[in-house]
């Protein structure tokens, strides 16, 4: 076994950095809902209350319909 080797607790070979490249960018989400709201609301509060509550809506009805990636 070379010198400074060891099994018993002591050095382990570091693995090789990994080359990275940062990405910004976003992605346009669509979620679908199926919900009831009074008779009485007008269509602007419904949008307003949908958009106000979205994260409430089950992430299984989310799908991806667009992704869209800038490099630095």
């Amino acid at each position: 076994m070379p010198d400074g080797d060891s099994f018993a607790g002591g050095t382990y070979p570091c693995p090789p950095e990994e080359k990275l490249k940062r990405v910004k960018g976003y992605a346009v989400v669509t979620y679908e809902f199926d919900d009831e709201f009074p008779i009485t609301y007008s269509d602007e509060e419904i949008y307003d209350y949908i958009e106000n509550n979205i994260n409430d809506y089950k992430e299984t009805y989310v799908s991806i319909e667009d992704i869209t990636i800038e490099e630095e």
